[in-house]
Order: C-alpha cells, then sequence, then structure tokens
C-alpha cells in the first residue's frame, strides 16, 4: 500500500497556546503549494486524517479543498504527545494522508523505513513523503519520495 505522511505547514507563534497556533499567511501558501505537488508527483488522497491540533487541522482542509474536497478526519493520536508507533491504526486505504508535528512526522518514517526509532529525514514545514509498506510495523515502509516546501513550484499571490 502506498501512503503520504506529511508535517504542517508555516505556523504562527502568536497564540494563546501551541495547540492553537494557526498557519501563517506563507504557510496558506505552502498548504496549496503541497497539494499541487501532491496532485502532479504521488495520488490524490481519498482521506486526509490530521493532528486535532488548530495547524494541522488547517493544512489538512487546504490541501482537502485544494484536491476537490477530500474528506478530512482529526485523530488524537497524530497530536504532539502520541506515540508515533501506533500511527499505523489511522491508515485504512491506500493513499490516504496523515498530516501530524515535527518531530514525530520524521521519527515516523524513520521507524517505518529503516527501523530506528531516531529521526533521519529533515522535514520542514509542509514537507510531504510518499512510502510503500505492506504493513505498518516497524522497518516494514519504503520511502518513495520526500517533497519540501521550498522545492514546490511557487504559486502567484
Amino acid at each position: 500500500m502506498k501512503a503520504l505522511l506529511m508535517r504542517h505547514a508555516q505556523a504562527s507563534w502568536d497564540a494563546p497556546s501551541d495547540r492553537e497556533r494557526p498557519l501563517t499567511a506563507v504557510g496558506e501558501d505552502q498548504a496549496r503549494r503541497a497539494a499541487d505537488s501532491i496532485a502532479a508527483h504521488a495520488a490524490i488522497p481519498k482521506r486526509i486524517v490530521h493532528s486535532p491540533w488548530l495547524r494541522t487541522s488547517q493544512t489538512a482542509n487546504i490541501i482537502a479543498q485544494q484536491l476537490g474536497g477530500i474528506a478530512c478526519e482529526a485523530d488524537d493520536a497524530l497530536a504532539p504527545d502520541s506515540d508515533c508507533r501506533l500511527w499505523g491504526k489511522c491508515w485504512q486505504s491506500e493513499g490516504d494522508l496523515l498530516v501530524s508535528h515535527q518531530p514525530m512526522v520524521s521519527t515516523y518514517l524513520a521507524w517505518l523505513c529503516e527501523a530506528k526509532l531516531q529521526a533521519q529525514w529533515p522535514m520542514e514545514p509542509a514537507s510531504w513523503a510518499l512510502f510503500e509498506t505492506e504493513f505498518f510495523e516497524m522497518g516494514c515502509g519504503r520511502l518513495l519520495q520526500l517533497r519540501h516546501a521550498s522545492d514546490f513550484e511557487r504559486s502567484v499571490i
């Protein structure tokens, strides 16, 4: 099964709590460009599952809207204090996209694809990874693509 994993886009530090940090204007643009990049280099996700925190919800909803109204749902398992080794239960079908936080996104890729619990790949805001796996277990995945927001084609604002 092929699946997508993404770090939320750039968020503001000006918020009452970490949980309530909204995307910046740059982050909103990154999310739109990430959606375009996913559509061009992977497959359009059937479903997006995201952390319930504001910045991941906003990232997921922008991507969903940009790609034609994909279903989005929040899952507490993707929140920053979760155990990313349990994320396998969040995927239901080929092509799902999970949107979460750093360093857990990088740690999960390392756990799944390298059988390590140390972050291997840097994930800047709005970076996304395409991988394939038969099982969502340690060392069972293979990273196919890793794309960063700084590499996406710039959109005209």
